[in-house]
């Protein structure tokens, strides 16, 4: 198949999902505007499944042209569009900031995610020293805007990590099996949406627990060392 058949059939795959996006946020309107507020809700998730799906197709279409600096080109307009913070706490913990809520299993989405978040973690490492954490607890802190219906919160049993975990990993695990971590979740209110995800030794996890009380709305200062 030539370059140019794969970008017209990588154009012709977004429109369509960018029709069904179209469809199926007007019923969502339609259901709002009809006070069918549950309806509107679970509608609304199609929505966010639909978008999430464009975006992984777009973000591939200017590959498919052929172009030899497009590779590089998406992983910039990606670091631009999807911001993610990595870095060290000033305790010396390894975390990683997500500004969006990991999806829900049912709904997928992170695919989007993963993609972005595996580039960023490349670039933070490049030249930098391994670490390997092998005693640890994995946490994920799942920051909801304050004016978030409480029916949207999510059950942690519920939340996608396992993509993401792979590639926490990678960088700064010795392995992600139970005799080398844990993970522990917990909810916190803030001024937008986002998730942090923190690498904390097994003895400092009293500390942390301590520290998370005292966090900032927009999260703790991040260091490209650790101190």
């Amino acid at each position: 198949m030539s370059n140019d058949n794969a970008f017209t059939k990588g154009l012709f795959l977004a429109y369509d999902k960018l029709q069904l996006l179209q469809d199926r946020l007007i019923t969502t309107m339609s259901l709002n505007d009809s006070e069918k507020v549950e309806a509107a809700y679970y509608k609304s998730l199609q929505v966010h499944e639909s978008a999430e799906e464009l975006a992984l197709i777009t973000r591939n279409l200017p590959v498919l042209t052929g172009r030899f600096e497009a590779e590089t080109d998406v992983k910039k307009t990606i670091k631009k569009t999807v911001p993610i913070e990595i870095g060290y706490t000033k305790e010396g913990w390894f975390s990683v900031r997500l500004f969006s809520l990991l999806p829900r299993k049912e709904h997928g989405g992170v695919n989007y995610l993963r993609s972005s978040l595996y580039p960023a973690m490349k670039e933070f490492f490049h030249k930098k020293p391994p670490v390997r954490y092998n005693d640890c607890i994995v946490i994920y802190r799942h920051v909801y805007a304050k004016d978030m219906p409480r029916r949207k919160k999510r059950d942690y049993d519920n939340i996608e990590i396992n993509q993401l975990m792979d590639i926490v990993a990678l960088y700064v695990l010795h392995d992600d099996g139970p005799e080398f971590c844990n993970v522990f979740h917990c909810a916190a209110e803030g001024n937008k949406n986002r998730c942090e995800i923190y690498v904390v030794p097994r003895g400092d996890f009293i500390w942390w627990l301590d520290s998370e009380e005292k966090m900032p709305e927009e999260g703790v200062k991040l260091y490209s060392d650790s101190c």
